[in-house]
């Protein structure tokens, strides 16, 4: 073997060691200092009132992040597990069709298997009447009765020509949802959450003239719920789709 060769295998071996060197005293210590440790969450979902367990679909986000970092299911008999990453916060979003989304945040973790059972709260429904006579008393009042729970309540409103405007006294007006663009001119956010109760809707308006039987204000009365991408409460989806109990409209006239 000439030394050529030799020389091209010693520099090889060479390089070989100085690179399992390497790894062995700078990267893999790196790796080691750096591997993420995991809290063990175990998870179940419930309804608020029965506490019989229900199937879900559910979103773990972290931080303050708005993209979901782990989906899955629960089931109806059995806990589920999940790994969360220590030293972050994280929030879980639990989703059933028949439900109001449920929803568990938790920003100081002190075990190191936690178990979770997020509480759903059954959508209730409601109906609308009117008391107080259009065009004569003002505000008319429309009631909002409710069976069960209704969450986040709001009001929009079309009217006709001889209507200059509607507002309810003491609340403020915002954003029409995108699928009520073409069916209404103004909403209102009346904060509110009901359960199986009453709660009334002074609505003034402002006229021109004296009103008659053509004349109207078409009402809907709308809910709210919880999706992963927002942090408060909201009236459709990220599709424009009307989320929580249906919409209930009424339309008010002189009765």
């Amino acid at each position: 073997m000439n030394k050529g060769i030799l020389f091209l295998l010693f520099f090889f071996i060479l390089i070989i060691g100085v690179g399992v060197f390497l790894y062995l005293k700078v990267e893999k210590p790196a790796q080691e200092g750096t591997k993420i440790e995991y809290y063990n969450i175990s998870l179940k979902s419930l309804d608020k009132d029965t506490q019989a367990q229900l199937i879900t679909r559910f979103d773990v986000m972290l931080d303050s992040s708005t993209e979901i970092y782990y989906s899955s299911n629960t089931t109806s008999e059995n806990y589920i597990f999940i790994q969360i990453p220590k030293n972050r916060t994280f929030s879980i979003y639990a989703y059933n069709s028949s439900y109001y989304t449920g929803v568990f945040t938790n920003y100081d973790l002190n075990k190191e298997i936690l178990r979770v059972e997020i509480p759903l709260t059954k959508l209730g429904s409601f109906n609308l009447t009117q008391s107080a006579t259009f065009g004569k008393d003002n505000p008319v009042y429309v009631n909002v009765l409710s069976n069960g729970t209704i969450q986040g309540l709001a009001a929009c409103f079309r009217w006709s020509p001889k209507i200059i405007s509607v507002y309810i006294k003491g609340y403020d007006s915002i954003a029409i949802p995108a699928r009520l663009k073409d069916k209404v001119d103004k909403c209102f956010d009346l904060k509110r959450t009901i359960e199986n109760e009453e709660y009334i809707i002074q609505v003034s308006y402002q006229r021109f003239g004296i009103l008659d039987s053509s004349d109207y204000i078409n009402t809907i009365v709308l809910d709210s719920d919880y999706r992963y991408y927002s942090k408060g409460l909201l009236l459709e989806d990220s599709n424009f789709n009307d989320i929580g109990v249906k919409d209930v409209q009424y339309n008010i006239k002189n009765i």
